[in-house]
């Protein structure tokens, strides 16, 4: 029976070699043809196809729109000829929820939640939230955007460690990239990227060796370990984030601090107390040390106070005012004044 019924379609295909052609002659002859009981061709055949479709697949609400304009179509040819119209309506189809969540998959928000309150206002889903399918539908929507956002940075660190002009700065990219994404690296690119000659360890006098040994010897009484780290800092030390670059800039010591989640807030009596919440914490870097006074002399002797940049905030707070720190220079000036 099927073997009859191709042939009996394909007989009446136009005999042409264009493809579209012959697909456009074949549905004129459908639309041009009818059953014993008046019904179009074309039209049973696009509800057949619409029928047979699985809600989910996008394609089925194309069919089921083609079948109402052509029950339309038909309707208005049989008018003009003054002909009853019978062509038979397409079967109601009441949206579903595999609908709404393909809307969702194909990044079309905005219908697939209005057709889940449509849903939901009519009694059809018992169990589904509209509320959390929207937070989780956004959260992935950032998922992907940071995602799209993480590819495309990798993409491009790749094209700058191509070209000798612009490696450094592939080196500095490469550097805050595994920052913000450890372990990322789907093309091994790290071992790609040629990193600059380690800068030779600074060569340690045996006077400094003795005094950094007293200084961390726990059994050697205070006021000696003291007096060896004053020493030190007069030949200076060379201990790895305590002092300072060969171009003068502070050495310091970076230590990375994973990102995850921290659970903050819901203390009345803290300061600038916020209510109880969990929160994500990128990954970030903090000196391994605190600052020493070598470190922070180099920052005096290069005018650091008076470079409005590193001092935004305590501007913003009135605390810093062309190159004057108030906790310090102000309070001092009232003392002076009640001297005076």
């Amino acid at each position: 029976m099927e073997c009859v019924g191709f042939l009996a379609l394909t007989s009446v295909i136009p005999e042409t070699r264009d493809a579209v052609g012959r697909v456009a002659g074949l549905i004129a002859r459908l639309l041009n043809q009818e059953n014993e009981q008046g019904e179009n061709a074309l039209l049973l055949f696009v509800q057949v196809l619409a029928d047979n479709t699985p809600p989910g697949i996008a394609c089925r609400r194309d069919l089921v729109a083609l079948a109402e304009a052509l029950a339309r179509k038909v309707g208005q040819e049989e008018t003009k000829e003054s002909r009853p119209i019978a062509p038979s309506s397409p079967r109601p189809t009441a949206p579903t929820l595999e609908e709404a969540l393909q809307f969702l998959n194909e990044g079309d928000d905005e219908k697939a939640f209005d057709l889940v309150r449509k849903l939901k206002e009519g009694g059809s889903l018992r169990f589904l939230d509209l509320d959390q399918l929207i937070a989780t539908a956004l959260h992935h929507r950032e998922e992907e955007q940071r995602t799209r956002a993480r590819d495309a940075a990798y993409a491009e660190i790749r094209v700058l460690a191509q070209s000798r002009f612009t490696l450094p700065q592939a080196r500095r990219a490469w550097a805050e990239f595994q920052a913000e994404h450890p372990g990322h690296d789907p093309e091994e690119l790290g071992s790609l990227i040629p990193q600059p000659e380690a800068a030779p360890k600074p060569r340690v006098s045996a006077e400094q060796q003795t005094l950094l040994d007293t200084m961390l010897d726990p059994t050697v009484p205070p006021p000696e370990r003291a007096k060896a780290g004053q020493r030190l800092a007069v030949l200076g030390d060379q201990r790895p984030g305590v002092g300072l670059r060969a171009d003068g800039v502070p050495d310091i010591a970076w230590v990375e601090v994973p990102g995850g989640k921290c659970r903050i807030g819901g203390d009345k009596d803290a300061y600038q107390s916020l209510p109880a919440q969990e929160v994500d914490i990128p990954t970030f870097w903090m000196a391994k040390y605190p600052v020493t006074n070598w470190q922070y002399q180099a920052f005096v002797a290069d005018r650091g106070y008076e470079e409005e940049t590193w001092w935004t905030e305590a501007k913003a707070n009135g605390m810093w005012r062309a190159g004057q720190v108030k906790v310090w220079t102000w309070a001092w000036d009232k003392v002076q004044q009640k001297v005076m």
